[in-house]
């Protein structure tokens, strides 16, 4: 039984920020604003702590965050492509329709988060805890969840093709939506996968079952 994700809390009354006031991001608090149309590119903040806001349209491009604590957050059409956001902690968050392509996850700890029609490919989530999160109508062609920690995490009709998830407990995971072509996890991590029938020939090669 699918556990429920819980949603961001976030107020009905917040201080709007548009357009070239990149600033705020090194301000190390951003509570309770709704933040636009921002681009932050090839820059490294030391620390930042993000809580009932909602981000739209704002890039990060190519950014390091060293310290990056986010909870109750929207993001909508966000770019996060070949940013380094190792550590992260993300609680109640969503990403809808944003971008994650080559994103460093690692060693994060995500809980009730939510990518929906999102691209992430080549992101990494490795050594990551994930506790109830869900990636729904995602690209996440050639990920990498290796060695990560799974609890409560649903993938439907994503894109995982050529993705890592060696180390990654499956047992309970359910991939049958999924495209999952190229796929490689460790044939001891498979007891318990959910897949289509149809999926059964890439699974199979993995436990090194060759088919005439």
């Amino acid at each position: 039984m699918k556990k429920k994700i819980v949603l961001p809390i976030i107020s009905q009354n917040l201080e709007v920020i548009n357009e070239r006031d990149e600033d705020i991001f090194f301000e190390e608090i951003i509570e309770e604003k709704k933040i636009s149309n921002i681009s932050l590119v090839n820059n490294e903040i030391n620390y930042l702590s993000v809580k009932g806001s909602i981000f739209e349209n704002v890039v990060f491009d190519k950014v390091r965050i060293n310290f990056f604590d986010v909870s109750n957050v929207i993001f909508k059409d966000c770019d996060f492509s070949n940013s380094d956001l190792r550590s992260v902690l993300l609680h109640q968050v969503k990403f809808e329709n944003c971008k994650f392509i080559g994103t460093n996850f690692s060693e994060s700890n995500l809980k009730n988060v939510i990518f929906e029609n999102s691209k992430g490919n080549f992101s990494y989530f490795r050594f990551s805890e994930l506790k109830n999160v869900e990636f729904s109508e995602c690209l996440l062609l050639g990920s990498d969840f290796q060695e990560a920690n799974f609890k409560n995490v649903y993938f439907s009709f994503s894109d995982l093709k050529k993705s890592q998830f060696s180390g990654v407990i499956l047992k309970n995971i359910d991939l049958s939506s999924c495209e999952i072509e190229g796929f490689f996890a460790r044939t001891e991590d498979l007891k318990g996968i959910i897949i289509d029938v149809s999926q059964s020939v890439y699974i199979a090669k993995l436990v090194g079952v060759n088919f005439k």
